[in-house]
């Protein structure tokens, strides 16, 4: 009960600027979903899952499940990728399915750089459980007294640069994206005569990255910024180690004031054949006074990974 009210308060006092996108996974392997440009770019093809729970010390915390695949086609050189996509948070529900594509441009016959744009469309729709909300103002616009939904889709851009085909997995490479997402900021009426108008925001995101090889290992650093017209502005970096078919780690930090760790494993061979289990998680801890209100979040990942020749 006591989330419910810190929940329909926060969103009440942001004018209900529900439905807008959960931040970057700490696994780079599912970047597509923020920016279509980055579908199938590692000619792998891929499906799996991932779980996130952040403040994980509130019972109504955010809860993020996403069911993913994605499919490169190498002789046409294009990619389509598809996620299914759950979230709770608090009093809300946002359901729905993404689609997207990529096509991947060779820039100069005898180098490797390559530019990829990518597309992406979806439909989803946000449930608002009116019936055990809160609040001390009788007006507010949350206060519906019955259980709403409302569907809309959306779409999205992106595009992507590379100056190693990722075809090479073994070689340095540094890369730099930038997409843009609910490109239609169009407000979710839940109720009739305007009453809890949620307002969605364009969202945008950018990153630049690079990968160095050493030996049977590999480092690869990232900077990843989140911006929204909803006074969203969030820099994330991280610092990820792999060893070759074994194993990876990774470091990062984020300016919302949170630490974040992840550890993998790798399995091949066997039943597996010619792919790969790879099984991850993460967490994150805010740092400062703000970390005994939030907890610990943590994610787990889990995919399928199959080498397209």
């Amino acid at each position: 009960m006591r989330c419910s009210l810190i929940f329909v308060f926060l969103l009440s006092s942001l004018n209900a600027m529900a439905q807008q996108l959960p931040y970057r996974s700490a696994f780079s392997e599912t970047s597509f979903v923020w920016n279509p440009a980055l579908t199938g770019n590692r000619d792998f093809l891929e499906f799996g899952a991932t779980y996130r729970r952040q403040w994980a010390d509130y019972e109504q915390s955010p809860r993020t499940t996403n069911a993913f695949f994605q499919l490169p086609i190498t002789n046409l050189n294009m990619s389509f990728g598809s996620h299914i996509l759950h979230e709770e948070i608090g009093l809300f529900q946002n359901s729905g399915i993404h689609f997207s594509y990529a096509y991947h441009i060779r820039l100069h016959a005898k180098k490797q750089d390559r530019l990829s744009l990518g597309i992406a469309g979806n439909l989803s729709q946000l449930v608002f459980n009116g019936q055990h909300s809160i609040a001390g103002n009788p007006d507010d616009p949350l206060l519906l007294g019955e259980k709403v939904s409302s569907r809309q889709s959306n779409w999205g851009v992106g595009i992507h640069y590379t100056n190693g085909n990722h075809r090479h997995r073994y070689r340095n490479v540094w890369y730099a994206s930038l997409a843009i997402n609910q490109s239609l900021p169009k407000d979710l009426l839940l109720a009739e005569n305007n009453r809890a108008n949620l307002k969605r925001s364009l969202h945008a995101n950018g990153s630049v990255g690079a990968r160095f090889i050493s030996g049977n290992s590999y480092f690869e650093p990232l900077i990843w910024v989140d911006y929204s017209q909803s006074n969203l502005f969030r820099v994330f970096s991280q610092l990820k180690m792999e060893w070759r078919e074994v194993f990876w780690a990774s470091l990062g930090y984020s300016t919302d004031g949170a630490m974040h760790m992840g550890v993998g494993f790798i399995v091949d061979g066997g039943f597996l054949q010619d792919g790969q289990l790879r099984l991850g998680m993460n967490g994150s801890y805010a740092l400062g006074q703000i970390a005994r209100y939030q907890g610990l979040g943590y994610e787990f990942y889990m995919a399928y990974r199959f080498y397209v020749p």
